[in-house]
């Protein structure tokens, strides 16, 4: 199916609109009301038979009102066509974005004004519109078309509070009643209020939903190594020092395993550096697979991971530093079977029950980290 009539972005992001670009949003913001337009455009065909009060609607403003609705419908439609174009040829427009914020708070207040810009219904777009206004659009954009507003109603009101000009023409029974008639009530709510709660509504809601994603999305990369999967090295040592606090604590014993992978660089050398990523991932995923739920580990730097072992003493770990390095040494870290590879590494293990600090611990577990390398390599070794 082709998406070429929604925005651009629409058609290949649609789940993320506050990424669009300056055009695509004024798009939106013209096409969203064309649909509240024949709503009420729908209305003020039918209100007049549905009020069952011939004498509610001034005739000769409703048929004005329905020739605005009528305009207002063309000129949303036009202005979205002439985005598309911008999009081809201007994305990040913030005048046609100016233009959309503008035609969208000039054409509702003056239809405030017409059915009583006095209303909930104007509250609501007042107090909502540029609040969601503000996340979406530009914010000269939101500013101006605030501006917009406020000069019209203020100007309706001042000048229909010296009857210059009727208030609310559309209701020719508005001094005998008619504003408070159930039907003119009940149409204020659901017609004209209802859809722009909705809409505002689910904006927000949108956004909101928005946000927490990116919080998730911002905390996951702040914790994670992007290349490997599993945790960085500041997630991994602030998880040392808040185990290490819990140890001193407790008692309880506390393990690290330095891990370092041998001889990487000739292995990058002959495979190239797609595959040393590659290895660095089925690295990650084979410790992972090896370790104990309260266990962890982070990508220290390089070819080195460290394992984080709560309430493990030196013997545990040595046995976990053995599984992890004869898995390694028997499976391998290539993804293409024509290309068999296998790594070793070298791990040097550190226990403490408290009494160390986090540097002296991880000092002990890279100095055995050492001693494993010019012990030969591929071999464990307790500090």
């Amino acid at each position: 199916m082709s998406f070429r009539w929604l925005p651009r972005q629409a058609a290949n992001k649609l789940g993320n609109p506050l990424e669009w670009s300056a055009v695509d949003k004024g798009i939106l913001l013209c096409w969203i009301v064309v649909p509240l337009y024949l709503l009420y455009i729908a209305y003020a065909l039918a209100a007049p038979s549905l009020s069952g009060n011939d004498a509610l609607f001034h005739p000769g403003h409703l048929r004005w009102l329905l020739l605005f609705l009528v305009a207002a419908t063309a000129i949303g439609l036009a202005l979205g066509a002439l985005g598309l174009w911008y999009r081809r040829h201007h994305p990040d427009s913030l005048g046609y974005q100016h233009l959309a914020v503008q035609f969208y708070a000039a054409s509702l207040t003056l239809l405030g004004y017409q059915v009583g810009a006095l209303s909930l219904v104007s509250g609501i777009v007042l107090a909502g519109a540029p609040l969601v206004g503000f996340i979406f659009f530009d914010r000269r954009a939101v500013l101006g078309g605030v501006a917009t507003a406020l000069l019209i109603l203020f100007g309706s009101a001042v000048f229909s509070a010296l009857e210059l000009i009727p208030y609310a023409p559309v209701l020719a029974a508005r001094f005998g009643g008619g504003e408070t008639s159930p039907f003119w009530v009940f149409s204020m709510l659901t017609v004209y209020a209802v859809p722009h709660l909705i809409v505002l509504f689910s904006l927000s809601a949108y956004v909101i939903h928005r946000w927490h994603q990116r919080e998730d999305e911002i905390k996951r990369l702040a914790i994670i190594d992007e290349l490997t999967g599993v945790a960085n090295r500041r997630w991994i040592m602030d998880e040392l020092e808040r185990e290490l606090e819990r140890s001193q604590r407790t008692g309880d014993p506390l393990s690290v395993i330095m891990l370092d992978l041998d001889y990487f660089k000739r292995f990058n050398d002959h495979f190239g550096h797609q595959a040393g990523d590659e290895a660095l991932q089925s690295v990650a995923s084979i410790l992972r697979s090896s370790l104990r739920t309260p266990d962890r580990v982070g990508r220290y730097g390089g070819e080195e991971f460290l394992l984080l072992l709560p309430d493990t003493d030196a013997g545990q770990a040595a046995e976990v530093a053995e599984r992890c390095r004869q898995r390694l040494g028997e499976t391998s870290v290539l993804k293409d079977p024509g290309k068999p590879a296998c790594i070793t590494a070298s791990l040097g293990v550190s226990s403490t029950r408290g009494e160390r600090s986090l540097q002296e611990l991880v000092h002990q577990a890279d100095q055995a980290l050492y001693r494993a390398k010019h012990g030969g390599r591929n071999r464990v070794e307790t500090a």
